[in-house]
């Protein structure tokens, strides 16, 4: 049997105490999900750095913890039911192993792919993770953005749209995108942001 010692500064129900040993659990499980982004793994020696890896690695927790809440949310209103929500641990992979290319042509056409290998070791399992659209391509200095006319895609809705994207180079051979949409469900406005690296010539 488990024993519970405990203490209030005043007297409360049974029920509040209960409910306070049940949080172990969740404290458990935060521990354990927090050891697979780095939480053992320190390192150091001393306290400000010890300080400085947890707080690094509970930015990276809270993030991951509000992806996974905003995917199941968007399944929730989403009919397609061939779709299943990421889970934390499939985001973190994504994130850990996310690769891709683009490019762009003289004449005007682009072309980009972005995906993460799956976690299968048969190659004739699909990818965990695809996305890959192409089109012709207009550029707007003054607005300081590039608008994507989509002819191709692997992602219905995007056939016919334009996906305009905020162009940047913050160093040289890095290309940086952006674009902010309407989250689903509240509409609060959310962007999202990848770099491209260019490649040496072959």
């Amino acid at each position: 049997m488990a024993f519970y010692r405990c203490w209030s500064p005043r007297p409360v129900p049974l029920r509040v105490l209960v409910r306070v040993a049940g949080t172990r659990w969740n404290v458990e499980t935060s521990f354990q999900t927090g050891k697979i982004i780095g939480l053992d793994e320190p390192q150091v020696r001393r306290w400000h750095s010890w300080y400085r890896h947890t707080t690094l690695v509970m930015l990276a927790y809270a993030i991951l913890t509000v992806i996974a809440a905003r995917e199941r949310q968007w399944h929730t209103g989403n009919t397609d039911q061939a779709l299943i929500p990421l889970t934390f641990n499939e985001i973190r992979r994504l994130f850990a192993k996310l690769i891709g290319t683009i490019l762009y042509t003289p004449d005007g056409y682009m072309s980009a792919q972005l995906a993460r290998p799956g976690p299968y070791e048969d190659d004739q399992e699909p990818d965990a993770y695809h996305v890959a659209y192409s089109g012709p391509y207009d550029v707007n200095e003054q607005a300081g953005t590039v608008a994507h006319q989509v002819q191709v895609s692997v992602i219905p809705s995007w056939l016919g749209t334009t996906q305009i994207r905020r162009v940047q180079f913050r160093e040289p051979g890095t290309l940086v995108l952006s674009t902010s949409d309407p989250r689903p469900g509240d509409g609060v406005m959310t962007t999202t942001t990848i770099s491209w690296s260019r490649q040496p010539p072959r």
